[in-house]
């Protein structure tokens, strides 16, 4: 993961913000492979999306997307914002 760019207040929050986030993301891929035909599909998707988020560094953004609360809409987000397909 990127190391964050911003204030030391920021960072702090964002670390927190992005620390959550992946922890959805993970629960998320996991239920979600749960189905046999869509696993492989899912996973990938999930797996691209992780990596995208992986890759944001503005501490800022992290902050203005705090509203995300689940492992979808943080993979939403990284298919509306990042172009992940």
């Amino acid at each position: 993961m990127k190391n964050l760019k911003g204030t030391e207040k920021q960072i702090e929050w964002a670390e927190s913000i992005r620390k959550e986030c992946f922890k959805e993301m993970v629960s998320t891929k996991v239920d979600s492979t749960q189905d046999q035909n869509k696993s492989k599909e899912i996973f990938d998707l999930f797996k691209r999306c992780q990596e995208w988020l992986e890759n944001v560094e503005e501490a800022q953004w992290w902050i203005d997307h705090r509203g995300a609360k689940t492992g979808k809409e943080w993979g939403f987000l990284a298919y509306k914002e990042g172009g992940v397909r």
